[in-house]
């Protein structure tokens, strides 16, 4: 049985590309009856009062946990879920955790990097890492990763859905540090593969996954603009404290593992991406 605690893009992309097996998606979300009926797949949802009985006494090879602890009452009610997880002693427990937890660098971030998160989401993901860790790694394969922005059609929050909505209904974008933000960018399908290919490697430990290529917020303009799209951009100004200005991912680690080159294409992939993204 694979078991799915939260529910994303990339928790679909997974459940899709793995090998066939009883799969159980755990969720809150104030929809989820009308998302499993529109979400195709052989796989069941259940809310998280369900667990014992959906489990009870069967096999789990893979958990992956994707849910964050400031989506719960506490961190103590996280920590106790995932507990009552542990005791079904999950084989593999993969954490879909973020680049966000290592903070603001000039240089590439590897995996032995310090954790300085600036954001409440990057503090909520290394809380995320450290209660999974006292969790599950004694009894459990553990595998962290920590993934940056991740990129599909269907995106409904971030930095280029942000662009988008500005240009459909022309409204002001805003920008900090007049564009000087970077950002490593990766496709959803390159996240999904780079899963799969560690989990068939029967990898551990931590892994980033990104394209270990940084962006710019002002390239990212330019290349509107060289699209025809007059964006209406509002330079702002914020506490350096409060936005990581350059983030990206040090890929060494997954390509001596792997045997793989991770995404030689990527910033043409991103651009190629982009231009059909924003015109759709």
């Amino acid at each position: 049985m694979h078991v799915y605690l939260g529910f994303g893009p990339i928790s679909l992309n997974l459940i899709h590309n793995l090998w066939p097996t009883k799969k159980v998606i755990i969720s809150n979300h104030a929809n989820i009856e009308m998302i499993q009926q529109t979400v195709p797949g052989d796989f069941v949802f259940r809310r998280r009062t369900e667990v014992n009985q959906v489990l009870n006494g069967e096999s789990v090879d893979l958990l992956v946990i994707s849910t964050r602890p400031d989506a719960w009452e506490s961190l103590s009610e996280f920590r106790n879920y995932l507990e009552t997880l542990s005791s079904h002693k999950p084989k593999t427990v993969i954490l879909l955790s973020s680049s966000a937890v290592y903070g603001n660098s000039k240089s590439s971030f590897d995996e032995s990097s310090e954790l300085k998160p600036v954001t409440d989401y990057g503090i909520a993901r290394m809380n995320a890492e450290l209660i999974v860790r006292e969790v599950f790694q004694l009894e459990s394969k553990l595998l962290i990763l920590r993934i940056s922005n991740v990129y599909h059609k269907a995106m409904q929050s971030g930095f280029l859905h942000e662009i988008k909505q500005s240009i459909k209904f022309s409204s002001e974008l805003r920008v900090w540090f007049k564009g000087n933000i970077w950002r490593d960018y990766v496709s959803l399908n390159a996240v999904t593969e780079s899963i799969v290919k560690l989990i068939e490697n029967k990898s551990d430990g931590v892994f980033n996954i990104g394209s270990g290529l940084p962006i710019s917020v002002s390239e990212i303009l330019d290349f509107c603009e060289s699209l025809g799209f007059n964006l209406k951009v509002n330079y702002e100004m914020i506490h350096e404290d409060k936005v990581a200005q350059r983030v990206y991912l040090d890929m060494s680690k997954f390509s001596e593992t792997c045997k793989l080159e991770s995404f030689p294409r990527a910033r043409v992939d991103f651009f190629s991406f982009l231009s059909e993204y924003l015109r759709s």
